[in-house]
């Protein structure tokens, strides 16, 4: 598993990605926070299983993309399992009922759909 940037027990933060990532490998994590992080760059994640683009929790606000943006940016996720729980998301707030997270996009979200 790889988590390309991580940001928690710091719930005032603003983080701004503007670094596309890509990953060919499964269970990785682009983005994680707890605070504010906005993304402005792709994330490929179409090749592998139980991907996630963008993760908020803690109250956090996490965007996808901005409405002055020329071109948004696109998340690809790869495929889910879902026999195992194994599922790529492009972007998810909260867990188990426990804390809680904004997604926003005005970006895209692409889809792998057979592998």
């Amino acid at each position: 598993m790889n988590l390309y940037l991580c940001i928690l027990q710091i719930k005032t933060s603003n983080v701004i990605n503007r670094t596309a990532l890509e990953s060919t490998g499964n269970k990785n994590y682009g983005l994680y926070s707890s605070g504010n992080v906005k993304n402005l760059a792709d994330i490929n994640f179409g090749i592998g299983l139980g991907n996630v683009g963008i993760f908020s929790v803690e109250d956090g606000t996490a965007v996808n993309g901005d409405p002055g943006l020329v071109t948004q940016p696109v998340i690809t996720t790869g495929f889910s399992n879902p026999a195992n729980k194994e599922y790529s998301i492009g972007m998810a707030a909260g867990y188990l009922n426990e804390t809680t997270g904004k997604p926003v996009t005005t970006g895209h979200i692409k889809k792998t759909m057979v592998q």
